[in-house]
């Protein structure tokens, strides 16, 4: 979320990082196996009217050097 909103993505991030509002909910189209989504953010994520496969919300994503070549897609509504 931080590196998003680092590079100018339309991405609003209200509540800082807490996973307290899915505003960052983004798509993984391509990435590397992540770990399991925190109770936290799967029940934002189960809230979202376009839930996917690969939803997960930005801020609860940690940039580690394995990222490298993930492809998202942004899915805010605003």
């Amino acid at each position: 979320m931080e590196v998003l909103k680092a590079n100018e993505f339309d991405i609003l991030a209200t509540c800082g990082g807490m996973a307290l509002c899915a505003t960052c909910h983004v798509e993984l189209l391509q990435a590397p196996e992540l770990p399991e989504a925190s109770d936290d953010e799967l029940y934002m994520l189960e809230n979202l009217p376009n839930l996917r496969e690969g939803s997960r919300l930005s801020c609860q994503i940690k940039v580690t050097p394995d990222l490298d070549g993930t492809v998202i897609r942004l899915m805010s509504d605003h």
